[in-house]
Order: structure tokens, then sequence, then C-alpha cells
């Protein structure tokens, strides 16, 4: 589905508010300090728009902060605590339909909006954030994905189905950490020579019959 995305960017360092891609019809954020020290972006949120927030100490990579929000017409603000090194916020939002934004999944990489956002730290509008899809993404390179540690508890050196396979290897061999018996064929993914291949038969059983005569004089 084509995302249509926007977004626009504050710098905390001067105050000033930049909007070259913002909606026409709404007002532009405001950007102010608040108690403690805090910077507090404010802004209009319309009806069945989605908004995310991202921050940045360089201007060169950002990341989003742990907060989305479907608008419904009114005014929302989101304060960021005075002492983070950030130099700019930008306000980013997405006009595709959504129920609850939190939950669902706007790039359809199977891993939802929030957990992108703030355990991942992947791209919610982008299937491949680092170059390979987000559920493949190993980040500490254990041989077991991001994705699937988090949704199995997964780690490269456990057997969590008790076949004599580690996690990691049978990931790394494409058979199932979750099944000890991948193939279904009676053996044990850690005793099966062939863990993908079922076992295979002629198709029936052998039969003979042996009588034994006296020999002839």
């Amino acid at each position: 589905m084509k995302q249509h995305l926007r977004s626009v960017c504050c710098a905390l360092f001067t105050l000033a508010v930049a909007s070259p891609l913002g909606a026409q019809d709404d007002p532009d954020p405001q950007l102010r300090v608040g108690d403690g020290d805090e910077a507090v972006l404010s802004w209009f949120g319309a009806a069945g728009r989605t908004f995310f927030v991202l921050h940045t100490s360089d201007l060169l990579d950002w990341d989003y902060l742990p907060a989305i929000t479907l608008g419904a017409g009114g005014q929302y603000e989101l304060g960021t605590p005075g002492d983070q090194p950030f130099s700019a916020l930008r306000l980013q939002f997405t006009d595709q339909p959504t129920s609850d934004p939190v939950a669902d999944d706007f790039d359809g990489d199977w891993i939802n909006n929030w957990l992108e956002i703030t355990l991942f730290h992947t791209d919610p509008f982008d299937p491949a954030t680092y170059g390979v899809l987000d559920r493949h993404r190993d980040a500490d390179g254990d041989g077991v994905s991001d994705f699937m540690a988090y949704l199995f508890g997964m780690e490269a050196t456990t057997d969590t189905d008790g076949d004599g396979l580690t996690d990691g290897a049978e990931l790394a061999a494409g058979t199932n950490p979750l099944d000890p018996d991948s193939d279904h064929d009676g053996l044990a993914d850690g005793e099966d020579a062939a863990p993908l291949t079922p076992l295979t038969t002629s198709g029936g059983a052998v039969s003979s019959l042996q009588i034994l005569t006296p020999l002839a004089e």
C-alpha cells in the first residue's frame, strides 16, 4: 500500500518551526519550553491522521520517541525531558486508515508500529529498515532474529523444542525450532540425518517363504 507521509521539523536550539511539507489547511506545530526546561511540541491533530515524533541530536540520525497519536480534530502536545541532547524534533504523520495505530502494522513486516519504535528501533514505514526485512534482522549476530527472540524467548544457545539442536542451529538449517520433528518422520531433528526429508518406503512390505525339502538321493 502506498504510504502518504509528511513531516514537520522543529529546531530546539532556535525554537523555530519550519513546515515545508506541512498540510496547508492545518496550523503549524509550535515548540515551547515547559516547566523543568523540557521541550514541548504542540500540534493540531486532524481527524484520522496518525502522528509520530522523531528526535535527533545531530540532524543526521533520527529516532522515534515512544508516542503514537491518532488525531481526532484537537490539539495535542508531547514533552521531552530537558536533559536530553535533542537538537530538533520532527513531527511525522500519515493518512493511512487505521483504528488502532499502536497495534497496527503500517509497513506489513509482521511487527506492530509500537514495537518498531520502542523495542526494535526500526522504521514503521519501511519493512527493511536496515536492508533486510525487519523481522529477519539479527542485531546481535547470534543466529536468532530479534523478532523471533522477542516472540518466543529464543536464544541462539537454547533448545526450545528439546530436539537436540539449538535454536540458532535450527534457524540456520531451516528446521523449526519450535517443533522437535520438523519433517514429521518420527525422528527428532537432532537424530535425523535429513531433518527436512521425511522417511520414504517402497510402498509395501515384502515377504518370502522358504520351503526346505529333502535332497534327492
